[in-house]
């Protein structure tokens, strides 16, 4: 098959990441894969480079209702791009690249379209009736919306009002590493992998270790626009050498290997590709009993669960993971266990099985027309 996958940028983030990896494993079946970019450019550009997959930016930067002329130029050279292509599929990540791309795809009569749904609620953050209307055109015009956990399917149901019979979940995929950290190693480390953004509440994170009479070393990997803040709330709480601000990291998934635990405090997520790199490697994650994390760890069996915005709960849970060299031992093998379920041969698998599934549908309702 000749598929298109579509995202909004090449910046390190879960659905990024996750697109450019699904390209390689097509691309390594047999299949002419080519990624196309609404904005170009971005870290995850030599990664895609280094899997020899083609790329092309669209140059897109929104859709400019005081410039038709700017606006229509783009999506005629969206459209062109896809012509040259031919794909037998379109598949699009992120809400800026489905609205843009399957109605495109609609109207080129490109046989499979698809979109995915990475976070609950997407499209309801439209003030402008042109936003909606993209968003609700969008969905009509895809044969398929693929969200990555069932809590992101069911919000795509209840609140987009999606025919449940176009949503097929395929969760994200993982690699489990050869070899398992030592997560039961004296002095742990606990670190969080998470754009420096509101909705990953690091600040929680913070306040609760500041609680602590002994708390654990924890390497904070991301940036973003909270960092300034997040820096100086540290800086507050009296956290130098508690807290490292480590930056964005090229291979994050790698920085498991050197840690004893892990945490994700966020208000709301789809399927945290964090969270799954964590357990892959072993590394139990203490995390928020919010639907996209719980959906992957029993509480006390492979991770540890607090309620969201507890902090009292978070403490105790850091200071319980982090004094408990065996309790970081049994939970990170169950953990490392239950990743099995999701490799990357078995997601890519369901994603070539739902595009061919797809493809001979169109096929039949072509005939019996």
């Amino acid at each position: 098959m000749r598929v298109a996958l579509v995202t909004g940028t090449l910046e390190f983030g879960g659905g990024e990441t996750q697109l450019v990896r699904l390209a390689h494993e097509l691309a390594v079946r047999g299949h002419t894969v080519r990624i196309f970019v609404l904005q170009g450019g971005g870290p995850l550009a030599e990664r895609v480079a280094g899997y020899g997959l083609g790329c092309e930016s669209w140059d897109f930067d929104g859709f400019r209702l005081r410039q038709p002329l700017h606006t229509a130029a783009t999506i005629a050279r969206a459209g062109r791009s896809l012509r040259r292509f031919r794909p037998d599929v379109v598949h699009a990540y992120l809400e800026s690249a489905y609205l843009l791309s399957i109605p495109e795809a609609w109207l080129l009569r490109v046989p499979v379209r698809v979109s995915g749904r990475r976070m609950p609620g997407e499209g309801q953050h439209y003030r402008r009736r042109l936003g909606r209307s993209l968003h609700r055109l969008s969905v009509w015009c895809s044969d398929a919306i693929v969200p990555n956990s069932e809590s992101v399917a069911a919000s795509a149901i209840a609140v987009e009002h999606v025919d449940p019979a176009k949503v097929h979940v395929i969760e994200n995929g993982v690699d489990l590493p050869a070899v398992a950290a030592d997560v039961a190693a004296p002095d742990p480390l606990g670190i969080i992998v998470a754009n420096l953004r509101p909705e990953k509440n690091h600040a929680d994170l913070l306040r609760a270790l500041a609680t602590l009479a002994a708390p654990p070393r924890i390497r904070i990997i991301g940036d973003g626009a909270e960092r300034p803040a997040l820096e100086g709330l540290a800086a507050e709480l009296g956290l130098a050498g508690v807290v490292e601000f480590a930056g964005l990291v090229p291979d994050a998934a790698g920085c498991f290997a050197e840690a004893q635990f892990s945490l994700l405090v966020s208000r709301f997520e789809g399927l945290p590709n964090a969270v799954l790199e964590s357990m892959a490697h072993g590394v139990p994650v203490v995390g928020t009993a919010i639907p996209g994390i719980a959906s992957l760890i029993d509480d006390g069996v492979d991770g540890l669960l607090v309620p969201p915005g507890d902090v009292p709960a978070l403490a105790a849970a850091i200071e319980r993971i982090s004094a408990d060299p065996a309790l970081r031992a049994r939970l990170g093998a169950a953990a490392r266990d239950r990743m099995q379920a999701y490799s990357w041969e078995r997601c890519t698998q369901r994603h070539l099985e739902l595009y061919q599934e797809l493809a001979r549908h169109r096929r039949r309702g072509e005939r019996g027309r």
